[in-house]
């Protein structure tokens, strides 16, 4: 077979993606890439499509910038630039456009960073607050919008912290009905099925 199980350098694993926050960025803000690459990251997320509903409750709950531009530190705003619909919104601020505070941003940044790697609860204060408000505004499809994005983010949270305890474990043998599992740095290995005697 061409696909063989356990090889992993000549197979790709198309399935994995990873949200994680720029650090190439002055105003850093988050991407999705096929790995968690050298910042602070969540993952491995199992589609793109759970990868950006985990962004998405991230900008329900921070003021991140939403825009692709990359923010160097040779950065200038454009003359006549206009702030973007959300930074017009007071969600984000936009310093593309010259608007948001540097060092009220880097706080931000530094409480999505604490959350890509598991600490969850003041994303769950935020968003709480977050959905109340829209209860109250009657806006009840939006809130249970922001409830899903949140329930994927805490899916995906809960499966990496496993991940991440399986890797910092090395290499580990698990034991199932006969069957000896070797993982190594998170990932299956191989399987040995136990001898039965005669």
């Amino acid at each position: 077979t061409l696909t063989p199980e356990f090889n992993r350098v000549g197979r790709r694993r198309t399935g994995e993606h990873h949200v994680r926050i720029t650090d190439d960025d002055v105003w850093p803000r988050l991407v999705i890439g096929r790995g968690p690459g050298t910042g602070d990251a969540l993952g491995p997320v199992p589609s793109r499509r759970a990868a950006e509903e985990i962004v998405d409750a991230i900008h329900d709950a921070f003021p991140l910038r939403r825009c692709a531009t990359r923010i160097g530190p040779r950065f200038r705003v454009p003359a006549g630039a206009t702030p973007c619909t959300p930074a017009q919104a007071g969600r984000t601020p936009c310093p593309c456009a010259g608007v948001g505070d540097a060092a009220d941003y880097a706080t931000v940044v530094d409480a999505v960073s604490a959350l890509l790697v598991g600490d969850v609860d003041d994303l769950l204060l935020r968003s709480t607050d977050r959905m109340r408000a829209l209860v109250s505004a009657h806006r009840f499809e939006e809130a249970a919008a922001v409830r899903d994005r949140v329930e994927t983010l805490l899916r995906v949270t809960t499966d990496a912290a496993a991940v991440r305890a399986l890797r910092a474990g090395g290499r580990v043998e698990v034991e199932v009905s006969g069957v000896t599992h070797v993982i190594d740095d998170g990932l299956l290995h191989h399987r040995v099925l136990d001898e039965v005697p005669c």
